[in-house]
């Protein structure tokens, strides 16, 4: 008994031989091919890979390179694509309620806002809910996860600060769909704006303030949206207007957004060029998406 215990011990690598000095995350930094935008990502913790390798239930085990236990991680990285629009969501922990007063949401704005600039990004449309979001955002370089990230975790210590909740607020990993520029994003941007009627909060998309529609339908400046590609400079006058707030109540519109399924909203041109410049098919994973594939209320 003691010889097999001895045998066990004598298997042990010690934290120094596997390059482990502490017990805390190792930041590296990743660093992306285009435009040399630079991404900084949390590896898995090299003390977890210590126990890992430590297991009785494992054979003896030659000392890992650094290399190998920091490309150990499971998750699989994102798609990230420049030039490209992304409907962007995520809803709160166990649909808790996000926003509780009108400083929350004007919170969330200066968050969204802060880091559009910091990540060189375009707000076409947008629309806060009491216990989730919605972005149809343009990205000029690779940034999506510093700038979905950085939203969420910037919010979450605001609410535990301002309101002393801790813990996780997130549901989860932020959702993220490609959306075709030239066909699709106006109509899915009405799509995102209309989220308020349907869960009963507004009679029309533009009474609800916490939103893009007030922007298109009656010119209110809110400081964090950017004009639709679909719109030239100075093109918004009242009779686009007119017609931008009849297409939010068009019933068939509303039917074709319940078509879409899928990591992307577009032609099957799109979906080629995406697959070209990501190298492998794009495919959904779990069961078939539901007739409304946003989230709810």
């Amino acid at each position: 008994m003691g010889g097999t215990a001895a045998a066990k011990v004598s298997h042990r690598r010690k934290p120094h031989e596997l390059g482990i000095t502490s017990r805390r995350p190792v930041r590296v930094g990743i660093l992306h091919g285009r435009a040399g935008a630079a991404e900084d990502v949390v590896a898995k913790s090299l003390y977890f890979k210590y126990l890992h390798l430590n297991s009785n239930t494992h054979p003896p085990l030659t000392p890992a390179r650094p290399s190998a236990i920091l490309h150990s991680c499971p998750a699989c990285p994102r798609i990230q694509q420049q030039a490209i629009c992304y409907h962007l969501y995520n809803r709160s922990i166990n649909r808790y309620r996000l926003f509780e007063d009108e400083r929350d949401f004007a919170g969330f704005r200066q968050i969204i806002g802060r880091y559009k600039h910091r990540c060189a990004c375009l707000v076409y449309h947008w629309a806060l809910m009491p216990n989730h979001y919605h972005l149809l955002i343009r990205l000029t370089f690779p940034m999506l996860r510093p700038f979905a990230a950085g939203i969420q975790q910037s919010y979450a210590q605001y609410h535990h600060r301002c309101h002393g909740t801790c813990g996780v607020l997130w549901q989860g990993r932020y959702q993220t769909r490609a959306v075709e520029e030239d066909l699709c994003l106006t109509r899915w941007g009405r799509y995102i704006e209309r989220n308020p009627v349907r869960a009963g909060l507004a009679e029309f998309a533009w009474d609800w303030r916490h939103s893009s529609a007030g922007f298109y339908v009656l010119g209110r400046a809110d400081a964090l949206t950017d004009l639709d590609v679909q719109f030239a400079p100075g093109d918004l006058d009242a009779a686009r207007r007119a017609e931008y707030s009849a297409m939010l109540q068009d019933n068939d519109e509303q039917r074709w957004v319940k078509e879409q399924s899928g990591l992307a909203i577009g032609s099957t041109r799109f979906f080629g060029s995406l697959e070209a410049e990501a190298g492998h098919r794009r495919r959904r994973r779990g069961r078939p998406a539901k007739a409304d594939a946003g989230i709810s209320v």
